[in-house]
């Protein structure tokens, strides 16, 4: 299994520009788009960051969190969402993540989060 930093699950825009922000820095960052992508990016890779959205291909926000978490039991995570309701980023902190994010926002806050844990 090869060792990577960060991987990243968003929207491409965003994305990209974390990605240029990361491999800037010297660290291997990764984009997947779908949950298939995620699923082998882990099978081949150790993260020690994912920055995700609340849930990819419909997949439900519990499963989801759990499954990277049972996967990647030392990685970070950090849910991105548009999502600004108190009691589902209650339920979601419950979940263990570390850092939940609502958008818009300015992407050097983004930038800062990430390098806390990289």
């Amino acid at each position: 299994m090869n060792s990577s930093t960060v991987l990243i699950v968003l929207e491409d825009i965003i994305a990209n520009v974390l990605k240029n922000f990361v491999e800037a820095s010297g660290k291997d960052c990764t984009i997947a788009t779908t949950f298939d992508e995620v699923e082998q990016l882990i099978a081949a890779n150790n993260y020690q960051l994912v920055v995700t959205e609340l849930s990819v291909d419909g997949i439900f926000t519990n499963e989801y969190i759990d499954f990277l978490h049972q996967k990647l039991p030392e990685a970070k995570l950090i849910v991105v969402t548009q999502m600004e309701h108190q009691n589902v980023k209650d339920d979601i902190e419950q979940l263990g993540i570390e850092e939940y994010i609502t958008l818009p926002v300015d992407i050097r806050t983004l930038k800062d989060k990430i390098f806390k844990y990289v």
